[in-house]
């Protein structure tokens, strides 16, 4: 004789005696065998819920010697109960020999009994029932999916047997003798309504109306506190009865059933609802509002597929939402977890095989097939208000034959895949926790004083866990686990990319083994794409520069693409653009894959062309680059006018800005340091000076380390012009000086004269004139002997300007308006304009404010149809000083105002300046400006 034991600590017992199974292992593999008794486990599913994501190297060999240690534990009679079969094992017991077996069945004699108005029997299978659960299962088993998947259900059966139980000892006239479990009962599951019921009514025959009716307004609260609900119509027709004094609820001994009493099995199978769950709000009343049953929808099901990565939350989500329906579906919830992302996919076929069973079916008979037990389900789900809940599903298939046929049932599906298949679902896509979410949840696990008291620590853990529930749920779960560790010991675990989701693991739980799961099942090719996507280390991709990066056409890329959409391994924030969630990508870059160098060298050469290209439309000269040779395959962007142009470079400068690092990075050294010079016109039109700042940096170590002294006087100058923009002067002299120098000593006069003339000008900013005068009368001499005419005509204005400073307003003069004529003949709208601001600040040093209003005027005109909003500011300060001095001191602050509002919304480095000047305005005021 053998028993085994699941309703408590496990018990293996045999005629000689009890046998004690060590913790660990050994019990989690007799738990799994015993809570699918009689049923094949497949040896990757056995491996995976014994050990999780830390299956041994040789899995099955470990795994068998496992199995033997166990078989020879349990002695020469229950351990030969442990069968080894084709793909897995199994566990061999009889219903009379496993107590999990006996209780499953005894409740469902007990509850059909109690269907049936058999009273006694009812009370007798129940009570046997009951006298067999020991205590809550599993305690002796490690965490792990086991307790996720089974403990709910099997609880869940223990809770309806004891309402059962209740249920017959009222219709056999037990009132006394059942009140105090009934209240009990309610007290623990005070959201629970069929408690409440059962105690209301159980009150008022014990002669207790008053307490009936505070039972009821106590739950009412309840309900309304927590869910923002009534009592269903069950308990609100009791409520009634109670107040009409019905003498009929008085009657004793057999009897038709209670009023909202259970006339067949009442399945509620939804796992435990997360404590600590917190946020999304919008996504939890948009999943309710689907949820309502309703039968307008003649003959469609309600179907909300709840889709999204790993980790994401997408189960604590619908559980949570399940939770708060549950009054609405009052014949019950089902639930199974159907292992999609896991090795062995539960088969349809099984799962209605249980749900048949839990709603009281018949076994089913060997000639039935799937689909005729699909039609009993549908037709056993027919006037019924039932809410199913398929948990982790693969894919649309593995759910159909899952689906009622009714519209007053609701299925809720969560699945990593978009389950594009199922017609007429509505769809909920999770994104990560917005910040003031994320901020909650580790708030509420890990307290509030510990966030107050780090504020700092706080927020570089929650960007390392980018959003991610999972993520947040681990990292609070290790400080917790870590009395000594303070928020900021957990930041700097947390703050090494490199490590980053090796620390975020804990126990059964890991964000890489959850990303694992999606990844295992890429085919090759999206899975080579899914390491080359993750190798781009800007913020999004479109589908043209994605298919560059991995050398595929478009139309291919957009499969390839969506099948990664399809897994929630990539998301599209925006039509055509697609991107990584932090911790995805932290993920991909780990994934090894070959050429990944010579992906980024195809994209941001694909990119340097599209710059240089759009370029044409900004360029006051020419690049002067010898750029890399672009693949054929894939032709750079072209554009047909400037607003194309700076479209493009609008949409794309943060990845342009990337790339400089990921070339870099990848060692695609000259693509590192010509990207940042054919961005210098572009920078400088919209005045994005820190981005120029860092590109122009790792460009100069690019250049450095490719010992290209051309390359490195380049890259020199258009940080000088950066720093000069910038107004670190002293740093943009360093800079120009050096890229001059280098430019001269390898004979490249273009370069040279571009580092002398902005040298100049930063001289004259500085008030060393005398230098600024020999920077640009050499920049002069070189322009025309190589016939450079824009380069002379820009040291021209530059002199001017030193001019200005040393008194020579009259040469000044001429030398500004051969300058401006010069860019006129040329062509070049930019350079004119900034001529004609500088003649204009000329004429208002010599006196002659009519003139410099118009010629500021004119500047400021071209400005804004060029689109520099930096020279527009400058000119509008300018502006509003001659107005001033000419008398219109309100329409000058008028234009100083406008100015503030430009530099502020560019980044301008004179914007505290002009700021300061504005609030310390006086009546007498007649200028703002300073010497720039």
């Amino acid at each position: 004789m053998v028993w085994f034991g699941a309703l408590g600590p496990l018990l293996v017992r045999t005629d000689d005696a009890d046998i004690d199974v060590p913790g660990g292992t050994m019990a989690t593999i007799l738990a799994v065998l015993l809570f699918n008794a009689c049923r094949t486990v497949s040896a990757d599913r056995l491996a995976a819920l014994t050990w999780q994501d830390r299956s041994p190297a040789d899995m099955r060999a470990t795994l068998h010697v496992q199995v033997s240690r166990l078989r020879r534990r349990l002695g020469p009679v229950a351990g030969a109960r442990v069968r080894t079969r084709p793909g897995g094992y199994l566990i061999e017991a009889d219903p009379d020999e496993f107590d999990l077996l006996q209780f499953t069945a005894l409740v469902g004699d007990g509850r059909s009994a109690l269907a049936e108005q058999r009273w006694p029997q009812a009370d007798a299978k129940l009570r046997a029932a009951l006298a067999l659960w020991r205590d809550t299962p599993l305690l002796d088993v490690p965490p792990g999916p086991l307790h996720r998947d089974e403990l709910p259900r099997v609880t869940e059966l223990h809770l309806q047997a004891r309402e059962c139980l209740i249920e017959a000892g009222l219709h056999l006239g037990r009132e006394h003798a059942v009140v105090a479990d009934a209240t009990a009962l309610r007290a623990e599951h005070p959201l629970r309504e069929a408690p409440l019921r059962l105690a209301m009514l159980a009150l008022y025959r014990c002669g207790r109306p008053a307490d009936a009716l505070a039972a009821y307004r106590a739950g009412r609260a309840t309900l309304r506190a927590e869910l923002g609900i009534d009592p269903g119509e069950a308990v609100s027709r009791l409520h009634q009865r109670i107040l009409a004094a019905d003498p009929t609820l008085l009657a004793s001994g057999p009897r038709p059933p209670v009023a909202g009493g259970p006339t067949r099995p009442l399945p509620g199978q939804l796992p435990a609802d997360l404590a600590d769950f917190t946020g999304r709000t919008a996504q939890v009343e948009a999943l309710r509002a689907l949820c309502q049953p309703d039968p307008g929808r003649a003959g469609m099901v309600v179907l909300s597929a709840v889709a999204g990565a790993g980790g994401i939350g997408k189960s604590s989500l619908a559980v949570h939402v399940a939770h708060a329906l549950r009054p609405l579906f009052p014949d019950g919830q089902l639930y199974a977890n159907l292992r999609g992302t896991g090795p062995d996919p539960v088969p349809p076929a099984e799962v209605l095989d249980r749900f048949l069973r839990d709603l009281g079916a018949a076994p089913a008979a060997p000639t039935d097939d799937e689909d005729a037990r699909a039609a009993t389900f549908r037709s056993m789900l027919a006037d019924r208000r039932m809410l199913i809940l398929l948990d982790d599903a693969l894919d649309s298939a593995q759910v159909r034959t899952l689906l009622p046929g009714t519209p007053s049932c609701t299925v809720l599906i969560t699945s990593r895949n978009r389950l594009a298949g199922l017609d007429g679902a509505s769809r909920v896509d999770l994104d990560v926790l917005p910040a003031a979410d994320a901020h909650a949840l580790f708030t509420r696990i890990v307290g509030a004083a510990a966030v107050a008291a780090e504020p700092e620590a706080t927020e570089e853990v929650l960007r390392a866990c980018a959003g991610l529930p999972l993520a947040i749920r681990i990292a609070a779960a290790r400080l917790i686990a870590e009395p000594g560790w303070k928020v900021r010991a957990l930041a700097d675990r947390l703050s090494d990319r490199a490590r980053l989701l090796d620390e975020l693991r804990l126990e059964d739980r890991a964000v890489r083994a959850s990303l694992e799961v999606g990844h295992q099942r890429l085919p090759a090719e999206e899975a080579r794409a899914f390491a080359l996507l993750g190798r781009w280390t800007g913020p999004d991709l479109g589908l043209a520069a994605a298919a560059v990066l991995l050398d595929r056409g478009v139309a291919e890329t957009a499969t390839l693409v969506r099948g990664l959409l399809d897994v929630h391994l990539l998301h599209e924030p925006q039509p055509g653009r697609y991107a990584f969630h932090d911790l995805v990508r932290v993920f991909a870059v780990e994934r090894a894959v070959a050429d990944a160098a010579g992906a980024v060298r195809r994209l941001t050469t694909w990119h340097l062309h599209g710059i240089a290209a759009a370029d044409v439309y900004l360029r006051y000269r020419e690049l002067r680059l010898d750029l890399p040779a672009l693949d054929p395959r894939h032709p750079a962007p072209t554009f047909a006018d400037k607003a194309a142009a700076v479209t493009w470079l609008d949409a794309e400068h943060a990845n342009l800005v990337a790339g400089v690092g990921c070339a870099a990075g990848h060692r695609v050294l000259d693509v590192a340091w010509q990207t940042p010079v054919a961005l210098t016109n572009y920078f400088n039109f919209r005045a994005r000076w820190a981005d120029w700042s860092r590109t122009g940096a790792i460009g100069l170590v690019a250049a450095r380390e490719l010992r290209d002294e051309y390359a490195e006087s380049r890259t020199l100058t258009g940080l000088g012009v950066c720093q000069h923009r910038r107004r670190q002067l002293a740093r943009s002299a360093d800079s120009l000086r050096r890229a001059a120098l280098l430019a001269g000593a390898i004979g490249e006069p273009h370069s040279e004269v571009a580092a002398l003339s902005h040298l100049g000008y930063t001289y004259t900013e500085l008030g060393d004139l005398d230098l600024a005068r020999v920077a640009l009368l050499r920049a002069a001499e070189l322009s025309a002997a190589t016939g450079d005419r824009y380069s002379e005509a820009n040291a021209m204005s530059n002199l001017a300007r030193a001019d200005l400073l040393l008194g020579d307003h009259a040469t000044a003069a001429t030398r500004v308006r051969r300058a401006a004529a010069l860019f006129h003949e040329l062509g070049n709208q930019h350079s004119y304009s900034r001529a004609m601001n500088n003649l204009g600040e000329i004429q208002l040093r010599s006196g002659d404010q009519p003139a410099a209003v118009d010629s500021f005027r004119e500047a400021l005109r071209l400005h804004r149809e060029t689109g520099n909003r930096h020279l527009e500011a400058q000119t509008l300060v300018n502006l509003g000083d001659a107005v001033c001095l000419h008398g219109q001191t309100p329409e000058g602050v008028d234009l100083w105002r406008q100015a503030l509002t430009v530099m502020e919304s560019c980044d301008d480095p004179y914007t505290g300046e002009l700021r300061a000047a504005l609030d310390g305005l006086t009546p007498d005021t007649r200028r703002v400006s300073s010497d720039r």
